[in-house]
């Protein structure tokens, strides 16, 4: 079971590592007769969720009962429901979030934010009187360092002394060159899709301890998909002027195939995983993500990714692995369960 739970997070980090390397590329396509041949945020995302979500219900439909028997579970109905709305609302917001950081900013620069999700998750232990143990009181500051100085390469020296959240959200953006606000517009859409993540995270977690992973997902999916493609425009400010869609899809309908099926394989994967091994494990495996796509960013993107970057990304990786590994995760999110099922009236 256990080495079931590794290979199946080793192949939800290959589909996570190739839906973000895969997104920026299809984002920043050349232009052609001045028309953009990529693929606007709306078709992206209503894409990406339509065929993951086809992927999940025809997984269900074939072999769903035998996926989902892999992994024991605590059926509870209420739980279930409630963990699946809260998950849901909380992925509408990250996905748009990492989708249009993304188009701002280099894939290499902003992947390493996420890792603040287990980071933000083990902090809010204190709010219920818990502190993180040893693991979390080394990796808590090396991602603080790690991201501190990450996301300040190439600032002057002062910027160094400011606040993060001074530098990120309130310092004037006005007498930038366009490319560093757009750097600085993809940072804050980075943070904000990392603290959704934490919601998002602890909803996933419930939802795979109190019923049928695929299922959720493949609803959850649809519903992305069904709110993207109502509330949001058919072009994005400042996206460009697109070539029509058939000759894009001529171009690049496939990798926008692949980017959809890429999507999938993470929920289907840590679905189960999460049942078969400690969360800590399977949370420290994950964070793999980070590293191999700053280096995939490098060699398949052309970034320019300095070594510096990456000795930073490997920092911010090794303290996410730490804050993984350490018990209070799983406290919290027990804590969580015991606070949602009051709420619910269980």
């Amino acid at each position: 079971m256990h080495t079931l739970a590794i290979l199946l997070t080793l192949i939800a980090v290959i589909g996570m590592t190739s839906e973000a390397l895969l997104r920026k590329h299809l984002l920043s396509r050349p232009l052609i007769l001045g028309k953009n041949m990529g693929f606007s945020e709306k078709e992206m995302l209503v894409v990406k969720c339509s065929i993951a979500a086809l992927a999940c219900f025809l997984l269900l439909l074939s072999f769903g009962n035998w996926w989902n028997g892999l992994a024991p579970e605590k059926p509870d109905i209420r739980m279930w429901w409630t963990a699946l709305c809260l998950t849901t609302v909380a992925n509408i917001a990250i996905q748009f979030a990492n989708v249009r950081a993304t188009r701002l900013g280099d894939v290499s620069f902003i992947a390493p934010i996420s890792a603040m999700t287990p980071g933000l998750v083990l902090l809010s232990a204190f709010m219920i009187g818990e502190h993180p143990g040893v693991y979390g009181m080394i990796g808590i500051p090396l991602i603080i360092v790690g991201t501190y100085v990450f996301v300040r390469q190439g600032s002057p020296l002062r910027e160094y002394f400011l606040p993060l959240f001074v530098w990120l959200a309130f310092c004037s953006t006005e007498y930038l060159s366009p490319a560093e606000q757009a750097k600085r517009r993809a940072l804050r859409w980075a943070y904000a899709s990392a603290l959704c993540g934490t919601i998002g995270l602890m909803g996933d977690g419930l939802v795979a301890r109190h019923g049928d992973m695929i299922l959720a997902v493949a609803l959850e999916l649809s519903v992305l998909a069904v709110v993207y493609a109502v509330f949001l425009p058919r072009f994005a400010k400042g996206e460009g002027d697109f070539a029509h869609f058939g000759a894009r899809w001529k171009e690049s309908g496939v990798s926008l195939l692949a980017f959809g099926a890429s999507f999938a394989v993470p929920f289907i994967m840590l679905g189960v995983a999460f049942r078969l091994a400690p969360i800590a494990e399977i949370g420290s495996l994950k964070r793999l993500t980070i590293f191999l796509t700053v280096v995939g960013a490098r060699w398949f993107l052309g970034e320019k990714v300095t070594l510096v970057r990456m000795f930073l990304a490997a920092i911010i990786v090794v303290g996410a692995i730490f804050v993984a590994l350490d018990p209070t995760q799983g406290v919290v999110l027990d804590n969580f369960d015991a606070y949602v099922q009051k709420v619910v009236g269980r």
